[in-house]
């Protein structure tokens, strides 16, 4: 996730929920929370990469290398007692980053104690997000996403790659099939848990995975409510004069007191009646992040919008070609803006999420005649890779339909007319929020 646009907003909107009072009278260990362990206190080390916050961190654990970066992975334990770690990585250096994460590989490292550290002992293969599971038989399975490796023993050299086969059953997939999870049953079969919640089960761990019904295995609690970006906006070229009393100050405090993750602000004057004033004021006016939302085709707007205050730009795929896009986005970055990059098409994120896209927004609004169909949000936004911050943008006038861009996999909703016509945009976000 960005830096500095969504991130911090995005995880301030997490609502702890009472415990229940039955856990009162659990046995230590029975409750989930009693399996999250502390490391023990270690090694630490200077000179060592990694952000302020995690430095100078113990490196006597988990495992470390030089100029790779690891993610995911678990571990499982041999009849000798070692530990064996299946984890990912790719090159620290790599320009793209953690969006590098589609040519990761697997690797497989030991230990002596389960909280390391590990060393790598050979590479598996191709893959992320790997999840390692024993077959009756003693065979090791290596999950990645969209296949698995597989060996006779989990010290084997040699791994053969395959996929798994799924059966829905006339069912509806729940949110994909990726991050799978895997348990052995008392029966002999698997139990499979997707990234959205779905339950599969295979009779052996290979066989076919049939989907036992459409409902997620989560509890049934209201749905996450996405973060809003808040658009101060005075028009648009579908509406016509949105908001005659337009005090971007005012507004930019009411909407950031009443929970808004970060603002848009629009400086284009011909068809929104924008203006840089009116981002300057905001930037002054509140600690948030704030989009600058134009029509971006030049390094001088991004130059503009960095000096202006702003924290990220908008960058319109139907606008630039990948040449003209890579260009712009790069030079963001340079800059330390964020770049919120929109699509309208499979194409479009295709081609956005290929060239580097941290954070791509679904806009389910027609070009051509400014109408919005909110279901193509469901449609696209599954398209954009797990990776990227989602932003599901136009067409959300009521908290149910938040609600659903979060179904559809949203982390943020770009929220503008539906505030900008309320007598008290602050009001009308805290409704949609849900705190009101």
């Amino acid at each position: 996730m960005a830096a500095s646009f969504l991130f911090a907003p995005v995880h301030a909107q997490i609502t702890e929920r009472e415990r229940p009072a039955e856990w009162q009278h659990l046995v230590k260990g029975a409750r989930f929370m009693d399996r999250f362990l502390p490391m023990p206190d270690g090694i630490q080390a200077k000179g060592i990469w990694g952000t302020d916050s995690v430095l100078n961190r113990y490196v006597d654990n988990g495992i470390e290398l030089p100029g790779v970066s690891f993610w995911g992975g678990n571990i499982l334990q041999d009849t000798e007692g070692k530990y064996h770690l299946f984890v990912c990585g790719w090159p620290e250096n790599s320009p793209k980053g953690h969006m590098f994460w589609s040519n990761s590989t697997v690797f497989h490292a030991v230990s002596d104690r389960l909280t390391g550290p590990f060393k790598i002992r050979n590479s598996i293969g191709k893959g992320h997000n790997p999840e390692a599971f024993r077959l009756s038989d003693g065979r090791i399975v290596v999950y990645v996403i969209d296949g698995y490796y597989i060996a006779d023993r989990v010290d084997d050299k040699v791994w053969t790659y395959g996929k798994f086969s799924f059966d829905p059953r006339d069912r509806k997939i729940i949110e994909g099939l990726s991050n799978l999870t895997f348990a052995r049953r008392q029966d002999g079969s698997y139990l499979m848990v997707c990234r959205g919640g779905g339950v599969w089960i295979s009779k052996d761990g290979l066989s076919p995975y049939k989907q036992l019904t459409d409902k997620r295995v989560y509890p049934d609690v209201e749905g996450r409510t996405p973060a809003v970006i808040a658009e101060l906006k005075k028009a648009s070229p579908s509406a016509g004069l949105i908001r005659a009393d337009f005090r971007p100050g005012e507004l930019a405090k009411s909407l950031a007191g009443a929970g808004a993750a970060a603002l848009s602000v629009l400086t284009e004057k011909n068809f929104f009646m924008g203006s840089a004033e009116n981002l300057k004021i905001a930037a002054d006016s509140v600690s948030i992040p704030i989009l600058r939302k134009d029509f971006i085709f030049d390094k001088y707007q991004i130059c503009q919008a960095k000096v202006w205050g702003a924290s990220a730009v908008l960058l319109i795929a139907a606008m630039l070609s990948r040449a003209e896009f890579e260009e712009l986005f790069g030079f963001a970055e340079s800059l330390g803006l964020d770049a919120l990059c929109e699509a309208h098409t499979e194409g479009e994120i295709s081609m956005l999420a290929s060239a580097g896209a941290k954070i791509i927004g679904v806009n389910c609004r027609n070009l051509k005649n400014f109408e919005t169909d909110f279901e193509r949000v469901g449609t696209l936004i599954k398209l954009v890779p797990q990776e990227c911050v989602k932003v599901s943008e136009s067409a959300i006038g009521s908290r149910e339909t938040l609600l659903k861009a979060g179904e559809y996999g949203a982390d943020a909703a770009l929220i503008g007319s539906e505030l900008m016509r309320a007598s008290s945009p602050a009001d009308r976000l805290l409704q949609l929020l849900g705190k009101k």
